[in-house]
């Protein structure tokens, strides 16, 4: 933990110190339940292939731009504009297991907290308040996914710009860019900063802000130009730029508007309400650069939020120290010595590892560790033919069962619209034309699904079940084994 957070002198007790306020082992703590709550996060679908992209970059030594692991879409073009998370992440399992990814989600969570406090200068009770208000609502986004490390970058990335440390915004876009597409965020924060310091220059004709409008113009070139060197080089880009059209995206949740969706709503629009009304009570505030900084990527961010829940994080990444700033306000805090307040931090992070290890330990179906049966995987290797599975199931399986082929996964970009389609809903009435356009020989199925029975009626037979899914084929293939016999 930085010592600026655990030793610095309180306001009011200038002169000794010895001296730590509440305050600043409040946030502390927070820093702490973070950590905590990132390392418990349960694991997203996306990890599955996000592993087995890793693992192949490993084995191979080459990022494959090719899809490989369906047969609906073998050999087309795929966008893995993530491989550099894919793997670090892999390295990371072969090393520690999920546990040690955990961790590292993490740790990526508390440092982005971290970084979100020493984006704004404010002191006192507001500091804990804002992220103790902020942290829950960002918790629903912790999971171990490339886009957690985008939420710490972009907030990397403000702290650069509040700093003006220039210099390294090219280096960090040019990692960020073979980590993950959302590196545009950043370049849109360094674009709408470019532009704010060109109209500063326009106000005032300092040498001051003539200074910033020139480094900012340049850095935001460069930083620009890095970002083309990755596997994808400018298709990264026109990637992004597509983001919102790719088959299917209508239908999957994280990429409803924040006028569709009603938890979006409730969450988004309070947050743009509060924070427009500080912003122009209290804009006597933002007096220099690096306060007006957050408020710049509050700008940046929200048409972005506004179209895509799964941005929303990234908004409150930004209006948390544009908070701590226009909120600031003073007060006697309690004072304790540095060593009481050490020693009872100590403590919490000692309770937090325990909690952290024991739910490891124990495995709870939320932590989504295992979506795979030894049961079901065996019973998959067994298909007579190629396999339907739905958007959902096919992700897991790309890591457990490597050896078979999926129908699709979702990563969306590598299938045709109309495998996308047929594996979101596919209507009982209408499963034979899809499943004899591909040659189905093998459909992993939703046990109590509408599709399941009707698949049912027709004669195929469960060659496995459990309590969510049913393993069927066709008539006159020899049976399996079943996990309920």
């Amino acid at each position: 933990m930085s010592s600026d957070v655990i030793a610095s002198p309180t306001a009011g007790t200038e002169g000794s110190p010895r001296a730590l306020g509440f305050d600043r082992f409040a946030t502390a703590i927070l820093y702490v339940v973070t950590f905590a709550l990132g390392a418990v996060s349960s694991a997203q679908i996306d990890l599955w292939w996000l592993l087995r992209a890793g693992q192949d970059i490993w084995h191979t030594h080459h990022v494959s731009l090719v899809e490989r692991y369906s047969h609906t879409a073998a050999g087309r073009y795929w966008s893995n504009h993530e491989w550099l998370w894919e793997a670090i992440a892999y390295l990371l399992h072969r090393a520690g297991g999920m546990p040690l990814l955990s961790a590292w989600t993490g740790a990526v969570v508390a440092t982005t907290a971290w970084v979100m406090r020493r984006n704004s200068r404010a002191l006192g009770y507001v500091v804990p308040i804002v992220l103790g208000i902020a942290l829950p609502l960002m918790s629903v986004s912790w999971t171990i996914r490339p886009q957690v490390t985008s939420m710490l970058l972009f907030a990397v990335t403000m702290l650069l710009l509040a700093r003006e440390r220039y210099a390294w915004i090219p280096a960090l876009f040019l990692v960020w860019a073979n980590l993950h597409a959302q590196v545009v965020m950043g370049g849109a924060l360094l674009g709408v900063a470019t532009l704010a310091s060109l109209v500063d220059l326009a106000r005032t004709r300092s040498a001051d802000a003539a200074r910033r409008a020139r480094h900012l113009a340049l850095t935001t070139a460069v930083s620009a130009a890095a970002t083309l060197v990755n596997p994808l080089g400018p298709r990264l880009w026109t990637y992004v730029l597509d983001a919102n059209g790719r088959p299917g995206q209508d239908r999957i949740a994280e990429w409803a508007t924040a006028f569709s969706s009603p938890v979006g709503a409730a969450i988004f629009w309070p947050l743009v309400v509060v924070t427009i009304v500080l912003a122009v009570r209290r804009r006597a505030r933002l007096r220099t650069w690096a306060d007006r900084v957050p408020a710049l990527a509050a700008l940046v961010m929200a048409p972005l939020a506004m179209t895509a829940i799964r941005n929303i994080p990234f908004f409150v990444v930004a209006v948390v120290p544009l908070w701590m700033t226009l909120l600031e306000f003073h007060t006697r805090h309690p004072v304790g010595t540095v060593r009481r307040w050490r020693e009872a931090l100590v403590a919490v992070a000692l309770l937090a590892a325990v909690g952290v290890g024991t739910v490891w330990a124990a495995q709870p179906p939320k932590l989504a560790w295992h979506p795979v049966s030894s049961g079901l995987a065996s019973a998959l290797r067994g298909c007579p033919g190629p396999l339907y599975n739905d958007y959902d199931q096919g992700a897991a399986l790309i890591w457990f069962v490597p050896d078979v082929k999926v129908f699709v996964d979702n990563r969306q970009d590598p299938y045709p619209a109309s495998v996308i389609d047929a594996s979101m809903g596919l209507a009982p009435s209408d499963y034979r034309r899809t499943f004899d356009r591909f040659g189905i020989r093998c459909a992993l199925l939703h046990r109590r699904s509408a599709l399941a029975a009707a698949v049912l009626r027709d004669g195929w037979t469960p060659t496995y079940e459990d309590g969510t899914s049913v393993v069927l084929v066709p008539p006159a293939t020899p049976r399996a084994t079943s996990a309920t016999e």
